[in-house]
């Protein structure tokens, strides 16, 4: 006696993924561990088959920025085992260094300054920065004529009040 080829397609609500297909009411014969089909072969007598969503776990993880820069989205965010898109942003004067992280948080480019991360655990994301610096070294054509102060220092692109003084 033949039979007819079947498959199932199952569509987990926002938060839950599919854990099984079962062969009973009480989700305790597995048939086919997680994945949202299930292909049932060939049937050749009734057959019942029972898909179980289970709800994604999330965690607290605190996504945070070192001075100099800012996030998106910042503070304590509910994270689990789908991708949530994080972003740096340096400000005037400061380099984007990486991404830090503690606790079960997995980033998939700590380099990059929009990343996308996952948790398993609680956890902290820290966007890292540094403030720019720059060698200058100042020169008088003729000492004979006038002075410089300082002669050299180091300058931070991001404080405005750098300043040097040429006097005549």
């Amino acid at each position: 006696v033949g039979g007819t080829s079947i498959s199932f397609t199952a569509t987990p609500n926002a938060g839950y993924r599919v854990q099984g297909w079962y062969s009973d009411e009480n989700c305790t014969t597995s048939l086919q561990k997680g994945g949202e089909t299930y292909n049932g072969g060939t049937i050749t007598s009734a057959k019942t088959v029972y898909v179980k969503f289970v709800e994604i776990p999330t965690y607290d993880v605190d996504i945070k920025a070192t001075t100099g820069g800012t996030v998106s989205p910042e503070g304590k965010q509910k994270i689990g085992e789908v991708n949530v898109t994080i972003t740096a942003e340096a400000s005037h004067g400061y380099n984007f260094d990486g991404w830090n992280k503690t606790g079960g948080v997995a980033i998939a480019d700590k380099n990059a300054t929009t990343t996308t991360i996952t948790a398993t655990a609680d956890g902290t994301v820290t966007a890292q920065f540094s403030i720019i610096t720059r060698n200058i070294a100042i020169k008088s054509n003729n000492d004979t004529y006038g002075t410089v102060s300082p002669t050299s220092g180091t300058a931070t692109v991001a404080d405005p009040s750098n300043s040097f003084t040429a006097t005549p």
